[in-house]
Formats: structure tokens, sequence, C-alpha cells
């Protein structure tokens, strides 16, 4: 029902002799809608994948990625901002199958998943 309008919220504290005190109000944005994915491409180039993703989102935070078929798996930032709404990178891997998650973030914590699976 709030999202995209500007809400105010607070806090009010009190203890059992009816003793109380309230923070000052806070302004937020609300955000509900997860980030669009128009168009995502990959290109594999020897051990090289090259990923462009064209994002639709007011709010753009960050595109992360995860291989999942790696040794320790951990989110890595593929881009914390956009070029005309593009995220243009290439990531290096290891010969072998690699199943990799990207996750497009905005502020609120909204996402859009791609799963894409290549062997290198």
């Amino acid at each position: 029902d709030f999202d995209n309008q500007v809400i105010f919220y607070w806090f009010e504290l009190m203890d059992i002799a009816d003793n109380s005190v309230t923070n000052k109000p806070i302004q937020l944005e609300v955000d509900t809608i997860p980030s669009i994915i128009k168009s995502f491409t990959t290109m594999k180039h020897e051990n090289h994948l090259m990923i462009e993703i064209e994002i639709i989102e007011e709010n753009f935070y960050a595109v992360e990625y995860i291989d999942s078929s790696a040794t320790k798996p951990k989110w890595r930032t593929l881009c914390s901002s956009l070029s005309n709404n593009i995220c243009n990178k290439r990531i290096t891997l290891s010969l072998g199958q690699h199943d990799i998650i990207i996750k497009v973030s905005d502020k609120a914590g909204n996402s859009a998943i791609r799963n894409i699976e290549i062997l290198i």
C-alpha cells in the first residue's frame, strides 16, 4: 500500500513506571518492487565470461554473483553502479562446470535473480 511513498517512523520506549523516550521521526521512501532484468546476455571466451545486464531500477544497489560450484563459494560484486542502466563485466573462471547465481538488488533489499550454468 505504501510503495513509492514517503513514510515516517519512530520508536518509543516505556518502562514499568510509565517513563518514556521517543526518537526523532525518520523519513523513509518505501520500495517494495524487485529490480527488473530487462536483458541478460553472456559470452564465453576461453576462461572468461562476459556478462551484460540491462536493469530497470530507480534505487539500484548492486549486481552480485556466486559460483556455487566453487570450492569456497562467496558472493562477489559485479557492479555497484550502472552506466545507462547497464552492468557490463568480465569474470574469470577455472576450467570445469560452473553454476552461477546473479542477483540484482536495490537499496531496500528487493532482488531479482538469474541462474546460469556454463562449462569452461
